[in-house]
C-alpha cells in the first residue's frame, strides 16, 4: 500500500512540474497576436496601475504585442491605439477583427464589420477563421491581423 502511495505522490509532483513547464511555454511574447481574456480589460498609458487608464476593451478583442515589461504588455489595437495591459488580462488565443461586411454565400452567413473572430491559420493572403463553430476561408485583406 505504501508503495502505491509513493508512486501516486511522484506522479502528482511530476504532473505539476510538467503543467508549470507548459504554462511557461505558452507565455505571451513580442510580435505576437493575442486577445483580451476577461469581460473588461483596461489599457493604461504606462506599465503600472498608477498610470491613467486610456480605454477599456471587451473580451476577445484582438491585440498585437509590441513589448513586455515586468508583468505588463505594451500592445497596439486595430484602431492603432497603443497602451499597456496587465499580462494576466491577455489570452494566447490569436484573434482578428473584420474590416468590412463579409458575405459567405455557401454558408448563408453575413459577418458584420468590427467582429472579433478566432484566427486559425494565416498563409500568404488567405486566412482561416472560426466563427459560430464553423471554419471559413477569407482574404487576409478582410481582417485586421497585425499592424
Amino acid at each position: 500500500m505504501r508503495l502505491y502511495l509513493n508512486i501516486f505522490l511522484v506522479f502528482m509532483i511530476l504532473s505539476l512540474f510538467l503543467f508549470n513547464k507548459k504554462q511557461k511555454i505558452m507565455a505571451i511574447s513580442e510580435n505576437q497576436l493575442c486577445s483580451t481574456k476577461f469581460e473588461k480589460a483596461t489599457i493604461y498609458h504606462g506599465p503600472n496601475n498608477k498610470n491613467i487608464a486610456r480605454f477599456v476593451l471587451k473580451k476577445g478583442y484582438p491585440l498585437f504585442v509590441l513589448e513586455r515589461r515586468k508583468g505588463w504588455i505594451k500592445i497596439i489595437d486595430p484602431e492603432n491605439r497603443v497602451g499597456w495591459i496587465k499580462k494576466d488580462n491577455l489570452s494566447n488565443e490569436p484573434r482578428a477583427l473584420t474590416k468590412n461586411k463579409i458575405i459567405i454565400e455557401n454558408e448563408d452567413m453575413v459577418i458584420m464589420p468590427n467582429v472579433s473572430v478566432k484566427l486559425i491559420k494565416v498563409k500568404n493572403n488567405e486566412c482561416i477563421i472560426e466563427i459560430e463553430k464553423k471554419q471559413i476561408k477569407l482574404n487576409k485583406n478582410d481582417l485586421w491581423i497585425c499592424p
